[in-house]
């Protein structure tokens, strides 16, 4: 098992580091659906057809369906099946009207109220609403603004705001809001973020319009009567509640941080569970081997298991949750000795394939070479398996077509000649008969090849100066479907074959060094002829190759644990400044020692403190002024190195704006980053102004937000030193989208009047100005505000031109010379001198003229008629 405690917890350290450093992913998860006083819940799955329009369903049971629901159904998208995608500009889930009275849904007053849905941001920085209800004197709203989560809650005029920094537009995330007779809380990912206590116990009733996605009006913030803070980005599983809850996340799903691993008799491996979402109510799994005699496994903690070997062979280590029974599995692979490769100065490395995944190069996916020396593959066709070999993913070969070209006729890789190599590899072969390539150098007249033939293992080296003369070493193999360890190593004129850790064969050999060959080489098949004399490509190999190292110089495999001997950092000496960082990079020597893990302190946390963030690295925080030491000291035979980290007060030389230069459309936000010269300068508050906060007003946190079109200047200045920097904010209006009339076609009789009016949207276009003008106006003329007037007989084309942007909308307007003439039957008339007549019209607007209002229309026969209505 574990062999000492200081091993455990080191393990412990690591995988806490890994679960900090895992970004969220997509968390399918909902909260439980048999909560009391759910009010409504929209799914947002698909759309939802309801009397001829689209809105999101309320799932709830109480009808609660919304009055219109605009954006992109991804039925697919969301964290539980769909999800609606808003576009930033536009969309938005209207939840009542207006019209509707008090007391009506989400109308109401209340003391208790909760509010719960998913969300994925597009962006953090601009204000972006997605609940409200209620307006800017009673109601709630949850808002994105300048890189922060922010809630609201307003009764009587009395504002209560809670805000935690958000920044993620990665990943799927939780909000809930909740009002408790005074007590507001915003969880975020179900954990407390904020909470506050209000002045008053009870939320009053409010006319206005609640939404998901945008603002409808003026909401809990405040903001003005216009829609707008429109979200970018998705949601998902609204739920609105008539009472106080608390988020209860349910776990929908679990992974392991390896599919595949591999370990040997009598040592451990680590697996660590991770329930979905990260951040589930019950987290607690259990842990079973499908073969004890193989692989046994320690429970430390839910979530962390130790699998150790117990024999060679293979089993599964399945883990399941509590909540929800799901399962996530891991097949271990449990070899019967350690076996290791060095990993040295003294032993140069020519390439190193280790073939966990697929690297893009060329504009091919190939074999990447991980020494840095860029001898990448030229070509790697076959299957990758992604934590399917010893030590992480292998490459997979199907025995007819698939091989890994490693150069080709013009490279001097592999081609040069040599006086010492080696080639070493793991493979799982499925087949151990039939004559298959698993590497080769060079051709059939100086080279070195590797192959499995007739139930052997063998290795070749030929040259051909002064003459010809070729050696092959030949073992026995047993065992399909197993992994294998081969190095084949040559120099100082011997020539030797190791498998699994051991020397299987060697020889002496009449030259001292092998011939450049102009041949390519391959792993997985022979490219052309090779050493053993193949005559063209072929011998396909049919199984799993994993960890090819090819040396330079003669190595030789290494059995057992590798022990570490030493420990150095990248930096003796480090100085920060008051709050800022450094990184320091460990290095284990021997790199290949088996337990490579490291612990790191610090002599004084109240100067320096040190995190480490993966690896064998770690990040140095600089606190008060000061000296401190950092040591890192391996696990393994505690080693130790230090740096001395001086944290001095470092004067600010210069600042400068990111971006410089900004434009915005009136509504939005963004935020201007100061950058400080010496980065690491101590004091790096700053103070921030604008020279036209009409235009543009800046936070104290830099955040710009664009108030008018017009141009304003942002400075910030340090509060060390007094620099300065500036940045020209650009602001525009916002632009009309599009123009229409309210009538299309209007029928006047000579001297008739009619008004016409524009929809512009978006409604809060900065620009509403409209320019009319008619086509003919001896048969109809138009004024400013719209009015119609008809001169003559005729048809005539009224135009509206927006003054922004010059779009239009147009209404044909038709003049008749028929006689005006009151009609009886038509309708009645309420007052005036033609009280109680009746007429009926068609196509009838309602006109004024000399004090009195007219009913004007089309009527029977075609003919148009006018009835006066006196009615002042």
């Amino acid at each position: 098992m574990i062999k000492s405690l200081r091993q455990f917890f080191a393990f412990i350290l690591i995988i806490a580091l890994i679960c900090s450093a895992i970004p969220g992913g997509k968390a399918n998860a909902l909260e439980r659906s048999e909560e009391p006083g759910l009010l409504a819940w929209y799914k947002l799955d698909s759309p939802f057809e309801l009397s001829g329009k689209t809105v999101a369903e309320d799932s709830s049971s109480k009808g609660q369906h919304s009055i219109s629901a605009t954006g992109t159904w991804a039925e697919e998208g969301g964290v539980y099946d769909g999800a609606l995608s808003f576009n930033g500009v536009s969309d938005l889930i209207q939840l009542n009207v207006g019209s509707t009275p008090a007391g009506s849904y989400l109308k109401d007053a209340f003391t208790e109220h909760s509010a719960s849905l998913w969300f994925k941001a597009n962006d953090t920085q601009k204000l972006q609403v997605l609940y409200e209800r209620g307006g800017n004197a009673s109601g709630m709203a949850i808002q994105l603004n300048a890189n922060k989560l922010e809630a609201a809650v307003v009764s009587g005029g009395v504002r209560g705001t809670v805000s935690v920094d958000f920044t993620d537009t990665t990943s799927w995330h939780h909000v809930m809001i909740s009002f408790d007779n005074g007590t507001f809380t915003l969880y975020l990912d179900g954990k407390v973020a904020a909470t506050t206590t209000t002045s008053f116990i009870k939320v009053n009733s409010a006319l206005n319009e609640a939404a998901i996605g945008a603002k409808f009006a003026v909401y809990a913030f405040g903001g003005d009567d216009k829609t707008g803070a429109w979200f970018n980005g998705m949601i998902d599983n609204v739920r609105l509640y008539n009472r106080a809850v608390a988020p209860s996340i349910e776990v929908t799903g679990v992974s392991l941080n390896k599919a595949r691993l591999t370990t040997t008799v009598g040592e451990s491996v680590y697996l660590a569970a991770s329930p979905q979402p990260s951040f589930a109510t019950n987290r607690n799994v259990t842990w079973t081997s499908s073969d004890e005699s193989v692989v046994t496994i320690a429970v430390y903690g839910s979530g962390l298991a130790a699998i150790e070997g117990k024999k060679a062979g293979s089993a599964t280590v399945t883990v399941t949750t509590e909540d929800g029974n799901y399962t996530a599995a891991s097949v271990v692979t449990v070899l019967p000795l350690r076996i290791s490769m060095p990993l040295d100065d003294l032993v140069p490395l020519g390439a190193w394939y280790k073939l966990d995944a697929p690297f893009s190069y060329n504009s091919k996916q190939v074999a990447a070479d991980s020494t840095g020396n860029g001898h990448h593959s030229v070509s790697a066709i076959g299957t990758w398996l992604p934590d399917g070999g010893v030590d992480g993913g292998a490459f997979s070969f199907n025995g007819s077509t698939s091989t890994i070209q490693l150069n080709t006729n013009t490279m001097p890789f592999l081609r040069d000649e040599f006086a010492a190599f080696t080639a070493a590899m793991w493979f799982k072969p499925e087949d151990l008969n039939t004559r298959q390539v698993l590497f080769e150098r060079g051709g059939n007249g100086a080279g070195l090849a590797i192959q499995i033939n007739g139930g052997k293992l063998e290795a070749a080296v030929v040259n051909n100066k002064p003459e010809v003369k070729r050696l092959i070493l030949s073992t026995e193999l047993t065992g399909t479907d197993v992994w294998h360890h081969v190095a084949v190593s040559f120099g100082n004129s011997t020539f030797k074959l190791f498998l699994d850790g051991q020397l299987a064969k060697e020889t002496g050999t009449p030259f001292d060094k092998v011939s450049a060959a102009a041949n390519e080489g391959a792993l997985g098949a022979r490219f052309a002829v090779d050493a053993f004399e193949g005559a063209a490509t072929g011998a396909y190999f049919k199984g799993v190759i994993d960890d090819v190292r090819l040396y330079n110089a003669i190595a030789e495999p290494i059995v057992g644990a590798v022990p570490a001997q030493s420990v150095l950092l990248d930096r003796n000496a480090v100085t920060l400044g008051k709050g800022l960082s450094q990184e320091l990079v460990a290095t284990v020597l021997p790199k290949h020692a088996t337990n490579a893990n490291v612990i790191w302190t610090t002599s004084d946390e109240s100067v320096a403190t040190v995190t480490p963030s993966g690896g064998l690295k770690a990040v140095v925080l600089g606190g008060a002024v000061g000296t401190a030491t950092i040591t890192v000291k391996t696990v393994d035979g505690e080693y130790t190195a230090s740096s001395v980290v001086t944290v001095e007060q470092i004067p600010v030389e210069g600042v400068s704006l990111t971006p410089a230069d900004l434009e915005l459309v009136v509504g939005t936000t963004q935020v201007v980053s100061p950058m400080f010269t010496p980065t690491n300068a101590t004091n790096q508050k700053v103070s921030w102004a604008s020279d036209k906060p009409s235009i543009a007003a800046v936070s104290d946190s830099g955040v710009v937000t664009a108030l008018q079109p017009g141009t304003a200047t942002i400075t910030v200045t340090t509060e060390d030193g007094g620099r300065t920097a500036s940045a020209v904010v650009a602001v525009k209006g916002i632009p009309i989208g599009g123009i229409s009339l309210n009538h299309p076609n209007v029928t006047l009789a000579v001297y008739g009047m009619h008004l016409l009016s524009t929809a512009i949207v978006p409604k809060n276009a900065s620009n509403l100005n409209v320019i009319w003008s008619s086509s003919d106006p001896s048969v109809a003329t138009v004024d400013a505000s719209g009015r119609v007037n008809a001169v003559g007989p005729g048809i005539a084309t009224i135009i509206a031109r927006s003054e922004d942007g010059g779009l239009t909308a147009s209404s044909k307007v038709t003049v008749n010379t028929f006689a005006l003439e009151p009609i009886d039957n038509m309708f009645r008339v309420d007052s005036g001198s033609e009280l109680g007549k009746k007429a009926t019209l068609y196509d009838g607007t309602i006109e004024k003229y000399n004090g009195y209002y007219y009913a004007m229309g089309t009527g029977t026969l075609g003919n148009v008629y006018r009835a006066k209505d006196m009615v002042g």
